[in-house]
């Protein structure tokens, strides 16, 4: 092992690694994701889904990929962060997707343990709690942003994260569990086309990437999904063109179709790329009001993986500090004295008094990384409800960490631990 390798933290044997993705409890094990590149040690185009598991957040077992670019796909030059959930059963079915009961999870998973998978951990780190055997358990799915380059853009040019649009088209993709009686859930199979809509053409907007749940569903919310994505509305004069000068741009799916995808007009070129870019940079470090401001966008839906409609923003940022574009935006409650039905699903404020409801939810953006001359992962408290969070009331922004090395946080609900939340984010080290 190298000496300056991580010992503790999550990481892989080797490459680049960013934005932790999608952490997700399923069937007795916890899986985090992240965005890898193991041929390089810098960001690139072609990003992945680094996959690890463990029983107890502790000790993690290493798995290939569970996400990769697909040649020709709506996520060929790069598969971006995003989130995970547990498809109920009802929706998989009618959805097509067969989902399997915790009996059969466990049934997998003995004949895995004494298998000859080397790289599988012991018996006794791989079954789901006996408590648990024969509940239906769903499907897993992966949410994310598949990205291409544009036809006239040159691979060798890096964005920055504020002007990554300027070079792609960014998609809202999904992925779903091959086998969910696989303790390991290594093999994700991606769905054609994208489950969410673009953003209504009106908008004009810097990206549009990295959704994260905001609700599920449950019967103080109706029984709705809402999630939300990270955006930058695009001030008029910076002499950049607009999500809403274009129609939607075609690309094909993996499976040979073709989609309706979000796209920003640029002119051709790397010299215009670069200079897309650099301007995008340049408005913001100048005053990053100028440059736009950073928003997340809301839908909600009856069924997570179809019928999304537009709700609008989240919150909208007001003053320069709170940043150009949003990305990875996260929501989670407070713990409150409410009843355990009222926090499930990050659904609402409603159930607390007056006076906890004003500081019930914290929600968290990162701004941008370091170097970028933004304040990179600020959060506030206040409070949420129906799509909306009352950002003007809230308390902050605050940096969420004072050394200034924590980027793009993703959230994980600690099972039988009501309102409890586990966050993972990435260390900007400089090596």
């Amino acid at each position: 092992m190298f000496v300056d390798a991580p010992v503790f933290h999550v990481a892989p044997s080797q490459g680049w690694v960013n934005d932790p993705n999608g952490p997700l409890f399923y069937n007795g094990r916890y899986h985090l994701f992240y965005q890898h590149l193991s041929n390089s040690a810098c960001w690139s185009w072609g990003l992945s889904w680094g996959h690890v598991s463990s029983s107890n957040l502790v000790h993690w077992t290493r798995h290939p990929p569970a996400l990769l670019p697909a040649q020709h796909g709506s996520d060929s030059d790069g598969c971006f962060s995003g989130c995970a959930a547990v498809l109920p059963a009802s929706e998989a079915a009618a959805a097509g997707l067969a989902g399997r009961s915790a009996h059969a999870h466990a049934a997998h998973a003995a004949s895995t343990a004494t298998g000859s998978n080397a790289a599988a951990p012991a018996a006794a780190d791989t079954g789901p709690d006996a408590a648990d055997a024969g509940a239906d358990v769903g499907v897993p799915v992966l949410l994310y942003t598949g990205v291409v380059l544009r036809p006239d853009r040159d691979p060798s040019v890096r964005p920055s994260s504020l002007a990554v649009s300027e070079l792609c088209i960014e998609r809202q993709l999904a992925a779903v569990a091959a086998d969910a009686g696989d303790p390991f859930l290594l093999q994700w199979r991606k769905l054609p086309g994208s489950w969410l809509p673009a953003p209504p053409p009106g908008l004009c907007l810097n990206c549009f990437r990295d959704p994260f749940i905001l609700e599920q569903p449950c019967p103080c919310n109706g029984h709705t999904w809402r999630v939300m994505v990270g955006a930058g509305i695009r001030q008029p004069g910076t002499g950049l063109p607009c999500a809403g000068d274009a129609a939607p741009a075609a690309a094909a799916c993996a499976d040979g179709k073709h989609s309706t995808g979000w796209s920003v007009p640029a002119a051709a070129g790397r010299d215009a790329a670069a200079a897309a870019a650099a301007g995008v940079e340049a408005a913001a470090r100048a005053g990053p009001r100028r440059a736009g401001m950073g928003t997340a966008l809301v839908y909600s839906s009856k069924q997570l993986l179809s019928g999304w409609q537009y709700e609008g923003p989240l919150c909208t940022a007001s003053r320069a500090e709170q940043g150009v574009v949003w990305e990875c935006p996260v929501l989670a409650p407070v713990p409150l004295q409410q009843r355990a039905a009222e926090q499930q699903g990050h659904s609402s404020s409603f159930g607390a008094t007056a006076a906890q409801a004003a500081l019930s939810h914290l929600f968290s953006i990162s701004c941008g990384p370091r170097g970028s001359g933004l304040p990179g992962c600020v959060y506030w408290l206040g409070r949420y409800a129906g799509g909306k969070f009352d950002l003007p009331a809230a308390a902050g922004p605050t940096l969420l960490d004072l050394g200034d090395l924590l980027y793009a946080p993703n959230l994980l609900t600690v099972p039988d631990q009501v309102g409890s939340e586990c966050a993972a984010a990435s260390s900007q080290l400089d090596g």
